[in-house]
């Protein structure tokens, strides 16, 4: 497990907003993030659908995976924002500084929407599932948030491929 050491950098770095950081450990940390992120909310999707289903009943579900997926973000917070700031300074040590703080914003509009997402959820679900008065604002809202969330995590997602891919300008 060679490269399981870089996911574990990070976390050993997870105050050092100033060394450059290498593709090779922003490329295996983000890997690694990912796996874990997969091995964890996949079974409980599989488990929130079962429910949906056969039981009618989610609230309870969503609000175990939400407390699991704030967890695992928290966990995960302090090393990835250290790690993208190195890494922005490995790339373009100039202009880091505002690199970094787009991100951020994006990443905080991405967490606003997400609970905005999950509050309207829970409040539309029952009319939905049970099929009878639904309030049209409220899923029209919960389209547009759920439009905004797409867009702005495809956002992100085209900023790691550009930590991941971009030749560092310090010539490591």
């Amino acid at each position: 497990m060679e490269y399981f050491k870089y996911y574990l950098e990070a976390f050993k770095n997870f105050k050092d907003y100033t060394t450059p950081a290498p593709r090779k450990e922003f490329n295996f940390f983000i890997m690694f993030y990912f796996i874990f992120w997969m091995i964890i909310f996949i079974p409980l999707t599989i488990y929130n659908s079962y429910f949906i289903i056969a039981a009618g009943n989610t609230s309870g579900n969503l609000v175990m995976t939400s407390v699991i997926g704030w967890i695992f973000f928290l966990i995960h917070i302090a090393p990835m924002l250290a790690l993208i700031k190195r890494r922005l300074i490995d790339i373009n040590p100039e202009r880091a500084d505002l690199l970094f703080w787009i991100f951020v914003v994006i990443q905080a509009i991405v967490m606003i929407i997400s609970l905005t997402y999950l509050s309207e959820m829970q409040s539309v679900q029952q009319p939905i599932m049970s099929g009878s008065n639904i309030e049209y604002s409220r899923v029209l809202v919960l389209m547009f948030v759920s439009f905004i969330n797409f867009i702005t995590s495809v956002a992100l997602i085209i900023f790691y491929i550009y930590l991941m891919t971009k030749q560092s300008d310090l010539g490591s």
